[in-house]
């Protein structure tokens, strides 16, 4: 599906190889943001600088063949900006379940994705129907969403649609996004298809396809 954005056929394509391994940071006491929540929260800011060590001190790379993933653990916040938050328990703020983003730092031009806790009213995929775990799912399809929105607009620049109003701005996962299960009026849980890949199933949001001009699961 990325294909489209790339410009790479199958021959050529990208493949990905055994990833580096995972390193974790301290987020004891941490709450940058000015939210007066109860949960610690970390600021866009203090993110840029955990990559910025990562891609300067552990993985020695950064530009546009690197992409780097934060998953933060249960209980705590993250903020773009004040009100401009993942803030399950500062409600007023709470603004989405994850995003990725690109940054100049000293090790160079970051890209970089945030996945806070997904398994919450709101960003959880919708149960009963889980095929590897509430959890997994639920972060699964986040995932494949900052993926493919990171690949096909890396620098959030480009590839938003722009000529649609009700879709002004947003991006191919953004197009194809929910329908969300809802309880007395509350976000319960993001509707999302089965896939089977590679012979394994995973639940995971559809992309826009600009050969189908539809949400799609392959070219």
């Amino acid at each position: 599906m990325s294909d489209q954005y790339t410009h790479v056929t199958t021959n050529n394509r990208f493949v990905l190889g055994t990833p580096n391994p995972n390193y974790t940071f301290n987020f004891t006491g941490v709450n940058d943001c000015g939210i007066g929540g109860t949960n610690p929260c970390v600021s866009d800011a203090r993110i840029r600088a955990f990559v910025n060590f990562a891609a300067t001190n552990v993985v020695h790379a950064a530009g546009y063949g690197h992409f780097y993933h934060v998953f933060l653990p249960k209980n705590v916040d993250e903020c773009l900006a004040p009100g401009s938050c993942y803030s399950p328990d500062v409600p007023s703020m709470f603004r989405f379940c994850a995003y990725h983003s690109a940054a100049n730092v000293s090790a160079g031009h970051i890209i970089y994705s945030v996945e806070p806790f997904q398994n919450i009213p709101g960003c959880a995929t919708a149960s009963p129907a889980s095929v590897n775990g509430q959890l997994a799912d639920s972060t699964d399809s986040v995932l494949s969403h900052e993926i493919f929105e990171a690949i096909s607009d890396p620098d959030i620049n480009t590839n938003h649609d722009f000529k649609c109003a009700p879709l002004f701005g947003q991006e191919i996962g953004d197009i194809c996004q929910g329908p969300f299960r809802t309880s007395s009026g509350t976000f319960v849980g993001e509707i999302v298809p089965t896939l089977l890949l590679n012979g394994h199933n995973y639940k995971s949001q559809l992309m826009y396809s600009n050969n189908y001009h539809a949400c799609a699961a392959g070219p």
